[in-house]
């Protein structure tokens, strides 16, 4: 998943609290332990594997939405999104069986 800021987006009103959510579909089941920042923006969540709990890094899988979450941009940490501003763009990856 290849999230980008839009090119024209004015500095001043750039996603604030940026965050990425996707519903797993029905006819699949999660893959526990796949969340993973694929690449960031210098500032944001290190690129690498997450956990699966809430709160302690920025992705999580919620298990009673049946959705996974992802906290992106400068700042973005275990309780907050962060900043995506012009140009910039994070990778994000799960497994989904």
């Amino acid at each position: 998943m290849l999230i980008r800021s839009d090119a024209g987006c004015d500095p001043k009103c750039c996603r604030i609290t940026a965050r990425v959510f996707d519903t797993i579909p029905a006819n699949a089941t999660y893959a526990a332990g796949s969340l993973t920042f694929v690449s960031s923006v210098t500032g944001g969540p290190p690129v690498g594997s997450k956990t699966d709990a809430a709160s302690d890094d920025a992705a999580e899988f919620d298990g009673v939405g049946n959705r996974v979450l992802f906290r992106i941009g400068i700042g973005a940490n275990g309780a907050a999104g962060g900043k995506l501003g012009p140009n910039q763009s994070t990778v994000v990856r799960f497994r989904v069986d």
